[in-house]
């Protein structure tokens, strides 16, 4: 049986969060949605808190697997040739 997970990052502030087909691991937070659409009756200081946990999220992952940015999670990131700055990549058409 599914359970229902708090949403993470920016779902918290998506008017379709609650019933939303993309929604997913909280350990891996969604920081870009082609379907997100703010909520404006959403408490603009959620948008503070998510800010922060996906920063500490990332940072965690980040210094888990060397990977920083969209790589993090990337199933492609293993075998990946594109160049990956320190900063880390933030749009790519490979992001799988």
């Amino acid at each position: 049986m599914k359970t229902t997970a708090k949403p993470s990052a920016i779902c918290r502030a998506c008017t379709y969060a609650a019933t939303c087909k993309h929604r997913g691991d909280p350990e891996r937070p969604v920081l870009w949605c082609e379907d997100f659409e703010f909520d404006e009756s959403c408490d603009p200081r959620i948008l503070n808190t998510w800010k922060q946990e996906t920063r500490e999220k990332l940072d965690t992952i980040s210094a888990s697997n060397g990977f920083a940015g969209l790589c993090v999670n990337c199933g492609n990131r293993h075998h990946c040739t594109y160049p990956k700055p320190e900063g880390g990549v933030w749009y790519c058409e490979e992001y799988v």
